[in-house]
């Protein structure tokens, strides 16, 4: 089965928005007539193409938006079908506690913006107004798009948001910083995850209904370490591509320390790192809650290399995917095996040769 998905006009807004502020140089500007009209994909491929650096007159773009109207309202009545199948499945899980999440993105840069927007119409719509995307990225007050994409603020003057010379990509330096953004919405979980993160809602639902995030600190997610060359440390900590799941206990926890941590460890390579690092010598806690177990997958790596390395059983809760197109495939299997009930393992997606095949062949 396949599905054609309605055109965000929040990513219409966005594009426009952007293209009229004083950071237009920077921006990367849609091409909205292959972006929104090109439907040779599964679901939600649609393929973002970009023109540079390139700037549009005003009149063009205006040209550009009549275009994306006109194309959404064709695809509406299509649209309209995944939308109540997201609808019913909504209505259908039973959720014993509450959850934010929060999209760590650069949307003004055209490959983290198609990623985002792939994931957007995609699996993003389960969590509705329960999910938000934080940026380093300047966006004008007054856009459209601050609505869509909140830009968070340097925590004080010096703090490392990028490492130049071929360093991270701007994203990565984030997710202490939008920890402390949602630290302050009424849940009972909050999971940070990467734009190119999809999650499977059934699963995340099973596994933090087991536990209870008032009482205890967890922080899980698939947890690694590594030795911090300049003060010799060796620092445990989950990874950002595979999604931070942290408690309301442990955010509480954490409230007192987020200014001073984000100070102490602005350095690190790896920001999920500075998630571990404040945590164990700012905070003194041992990580002795972290970790998903063996029963349920949070993964960063290769999705096809995956499905040889984790136990056949395991519920999967992310996959991490640079490739856009394998991010569309993979929204819609999971769509599909939501709608029809069905528990999401490894040996489940290793069994269905057509997904693997298209996998395969997409990047």
């Amino acid at each position: 089965m396949k599905f054609t998905i309605i055109i965000s006009v929040k990513t219409i807004l966005f594009s426009v928005a952007l293209a009229s502020s004083d950071e237009t140089k920077q921006v990367s500007m849609l091409n909205a007539e292959n972006f929104f009209l090109n439907e040779q994909a599964h679901g939600a491929a649609l393929k973002a193409a970009v023109h540079g650096s390139a700037l549009r007159g005003h009149k063009k773009m205006k040209q550009d938006l009549s275009i994306c109207r006109t194309a959404n309202n064709q695809l509406h009545q299509n649209a309209k079908k995944m939308h109540d199948d997201h609808r019913l499945l909504i209505a259908q899980h039973s959720w014993s506690h509450s959850i934010e999440i929060g999209i760590v993105t650069a949307p003004k840069k055209a490959d983290y913006l198609e990623r985002w927007f792939r994931n957007d119409v995609g699996w993003h719509r389960f969590f509705s107004d329960h999910i938000r995307a934080f940026t380093w990225d300047a966006i004008p007050e007054k856009s459209p798009a601050s609505k869509i994409f909140h830009q968070v603020k340097r925590s004080f003057p010096k703090e490392q948001t990028t490492f130049p010379k071929g360093g991270i990509p701007p994203p990565g330096n984030l997710h202490l910083a939008v920890i402390q953004e949602m630290q302050d919405l009424d849940a009972d979980w909050y999971f940070c995850v990467d734009d190119d993160t999809i999650v499977v809602p059934s699963n995340l639902r099973r596994f933090v209904n087991r536990l209870d995030p008032k009482e205890k600190e967890y922080l899980k997610g698939k947890c690694v370490g590594y030795k911090e060359s300049k003060r010799g440390l060796g620092i445990n900590f989950v990874v950002g591509g595979a999604g931070i799941l942290m408690s309301r206990a442990l955010v509480n926890s954490m409230k007192p320390f987020f200014s001073e941590c984000r100070r102490e460890w602005s350095d690190l390579y790896y920001s999920d790192a500075r998630v571990g690092a404040c945590m164990r010598y700012t905070m003194n806690r041992t990580g002795t809650n972290m970790c998903a177990g063996r029963a349920w997958s949070f993964t960063n790596g290769d999705v096809l290399k995956e499905v040889s390395k984790q136990p056949p059983e395991a519920k999967i809760i992310t996959m991490h995917e640079k490739c856009p197109k394998r991010i569309s495939l993979l929204n819609e299997w999971v769509h599909m095996m939501e709608m029809n009930q069905s528990i999401i393992t490894w040996a489940s997606l290793a069994s269905n040769t057509s997904l693997v095949r298209a996998l395969n062949k997409s990047c």
